[in-house]
C-alpha cells in the first residue's frame, strides 16, 4: 500500500489563504476595491508631480505679458476721425492660454471725439477683425457727464459706470458695421460687446462729445 504524505498545514495559514482566495474570487469586493485603490494612487501622483512642477509653473505665468491676450480693440471711424476702443470685460484665447479679466466698468479714450449738432444724423463706423467667426454683435451707448467718471481726473483711459438704461442694439456681423444715430448735444459713452466663436468674447469703450 503506498504511503501517503499529508500535508503540513501551519496554524493559521489556511484561513488567511482561503480569505484572500475568496476577496479575489468575489468580483463585488475585489473590483470596486481595485478601482479605488487605483483612484487614490492617482491622486497622489497627481499631487507629487503638481508640486513638484509648480515652482516652474509659477516661473512661467510670472513671465507672460497678459497684455498680448485680449481682442483686438475695433476703431471706431467718423468723416475723417478716428478713434480706437479701449478694451473692458473680456475672455480670449492664444496660443492655447486663455485670459479673461472682469473690468470694474466700460474704459474709453481720455479724449473724446468732438462733433458739431449741425452734422446730425451721424454714422459711427466700426471695423471688426475675424468677421467670419462673430457670434454676437451689439452696441450700446449712453449720456454721461464728468462727474460720473470712476476715474480721477488726467487718467487714461477713463472708467465709466455700467449703467442699466443701456438697451442693447443688435447688429449684423460684418468687417465694417455701421451704426447711425441722432445725438443731441452731450458727452456719450459708447460701448460694442462681441462674441467670436471658439476663442472668446470682449467689451470696448469709445467716448464721444457733441456741441
Amino acid at each position: 500500500m503506498r504511503n501517503q504524505t499529508k500535508p503540513i498545514i501551519m496554524p493559521g495559514s489556511a484561513p488567511k489563504r482561503e480569505i484572500l482566495y475568496n476577496l479575489f474570487m468575489d468580483r463585488k469586493i475585489f473590483f470596486p476595491a481595485l478601482i479605488l485603490s487605483l483612484a487614490l494612487l492617482s491622486i497622489a501622483t497627481g499631487a507629487y508631480f503638481q508640486n513638484l512642477l509648480r515652482p516652474d509653473m509659477d516661473k512661467w505665468a510670472d513671465n507672460i505679458d497678459y497684455r498680448q491676450y485680449k481682442p483686438p480693440a475695433p476703431w471706431m471711424t467718423v468723416n475723417d476721425l478716428k478713434q480706437q476702443a479701449e478694451v473692458g470685460t473680456f475672455c480670449w484665447t492664444k496660443e492655447f492660454i486663455s485670459v479673461c479679466a472682469d473690468a470694474v466698468g466700460i474704459p474709453t479714450p481720455s479724449q473724446p471725439l468732438v462733433f458739431a449738432s449741425s452734422e446730425t444724423p451721424f454714422l459711427f463706423h466700426f471695423q471688426l477683425h475675424d468677421v467670419a467667426a462673430i457670434a454676437d454683435l451689439a452696441f450700446y451707448y449712453t449720456p454721461i457727464s464728468s462727474a460720473d467718471a470712476l476715474s480721477e481726473a488726467g487718467a487714461d483711459p477713463i472708467w465709466w459706470p455700467y449703467w442699466d438704461n443701456m438697451s442693447p442694439i443688435f447688429l449684423e456681423p460684418a468687417h465694417t458695421v455701421t451704426v447711425e444715430l441722432t445725438l443731441p448735444p452731450g458727452l456719450y459713452v459708447f460701448n460694442l460687446f462681441a462674441i467670436w466663436e471658439g476663442q472668446g468674447d470682449g467689451s470696448f469703450g469709445y467716448l464721444v462729445e457733441i456741441r
